[in-house]
């Protein structure tokens, strides 16, 4: 969670009363539902997990941003896995910031460029941000 019934308690200078917490708990989930979605992405996430992506038919894929790249995987028009491409076959961007959000083949990757079909590339990353919300979200979320 991006705030906590401490955070709000130290911002504010009182103690709130124990049978507001769970009132405030469900405002802190909308705050953070609202925050991830104005934003495009959620803040915290330390679970790498499945993505689907249509392929591009280059060597360049754009995709959700995520902070971790586990895997990447072509499939074929069955949906079924095709070719697991080696991670160092691969340059993620932008190069000197998080999160990245684009996928790039090196001329050494396992494949020269993404299958051109819809479904085509699934990908496994830990999406979002970070692990930890940073201190400006988490300001923004107890405010």
């Amino acid at each position: 969670m991006y705030t906590d019934k401490n955070q709000i308690e130290a911002y504010l200078g009182t103690t709130l009363p124990s049978d507001l917490t769970t009132q405030l708990n469900s405002w802190i989930e909308a705050c953070q539902e609202w925050i991830d979605n104005y934003v495009g992405y959620g803040f915290e996430n330390d679970t790498a997990t499945d993505r689907y992506f249509d392929g591009s038919g280059v060597r360049e894929l754009l995709v959700d941003k995520y902070r971790s790249l586990v895997s990447v995987i072509t499939l074929d028009v069955d949906g079924d896995e095709d070719v697991t491409i080696d991670t160092d076959g691969i340059i993620e961007y932008p190069l000197n910031k998080t999160p990245k959000d684009r996928i790039y083949l090196e001329s050494s990757a396992s494949v020269s460029k993404f299958p051109s079909h819809r479904n085509a590339v699934k990908v496994n990353a830990k999406w979002g941000y970070s692990d930890v919300a940073p201190q400006d979200i988490q300001l923004a979320a107890t405010r």
